[in-house]
């Protein structure tokens, strides 16, 4: 939750600070562990990495388009998600994978909109606190 709300409000907010930083270290403390157990391959992060690039570049280079937006939003719960499932190059057999897969996808959602609704809530109660002011 720390990582995708740090990587909004760093796209929300002008110039690189403290969100980001506390994004990097959430990736870092995420992707690390999965990879040296050896859950995660390098193809998996690299797709999270691309789609963090796309949602870059479309904030940076604004096209009008909003497909940029969401195949890398798409990579990004896709690399977390595969990040999450014991495969190796992508050999998934049985059933008993497809519940990995299933089980993997709804944690992603789930801390995604957790994420989401508590950087709505913080912003509420930010507005709120500075018209008090």
């Amino acid at each position: 939750m720390i990582m995708l709300g740090g990587i909004y409000f760093e796209l929300q907010a002008p110039g690189i600070g403290l969100p980001l930083a506390a994004a990097a270290a959430a990736a870092l403390l995420y992707f690390a562990p999965l990879y040296l157990e050896g859950l995660a391959q390098n193809w998996e992060i690299l797709l999270f990495l691309a789609g963090l690039v796309l949602l870059i570049r479309r904030n940076i280079c604004y096209t009008g388009f909003r497909s940029g937006r969401n195949r890398g939003i798409a990579l990004m719960v896709t690399g977390l998600t595969l990040s999450l499932v014991d495969n190796v190059v992508f050999r998934l057999e049985g059933t008993e994978s497809i519940w990995q897969i299933v089980k993997a996808l709804m944690t992603v959602l789930i801390s995604l909109f957790l994420a989401f609704f508590i950087a709505f809530y913080s912003g509420i109660k930010a507005a709120g606190l500075f018209k008090s002011i």
